[in-house]
């Protein structure tokens, strides 16, 4: 979706295509779950751990063509693309608040 969008570059298309596999990596370790796998990075934290992974926005020239790689513009496109909005923080923050403890599932009675 965010390539469709890009000027038609290859070195673009690839960069797209870099940054999502990458905010899609937790869905190979739980695809049981899709909504927790992907809330892992898909927020304001995942954007900036692809801009600290991947680096500030890089200029490219390609047969005198000037090509803009902005790692962080292509990561909120991507997550826009995928939930409509950035999530906010707090609802990653809340969901893990809100995960019973393990001591307190001990002393839960269980189930026969």
């Amino acid at each position: 979706m965010v390539s469709s969008r890009l000027p038609d570059h290859p070195l673009l298309r690839e960069a797209a295509l870099t940054t999502a596999n990458f905010l899609f990596r937790p869905l190979e370790m739980h695809r049981g779950n899709q909504g927790s796998a992907l809330c892992i990075l898909m927020n304001p934290v995942g954007i900036a751990i692809v801009r600290r992974v991947f680096g500030p926005p890089k200029i490219e020239f390609n047969n005198g063509e000037r090509i803009v790689i902005d790692w962080g513009w292509l990561a909120e496109a991507t997550v826009m693309a995928s939930y409509g909005r950035i999530p906010d923080l707090r609802e990653i923050v809340e969901a893990v608040v809100d995960e019973p403890r393990a001591e307190q599932r001990n002393r839960e009675p269980r189930a026969a």
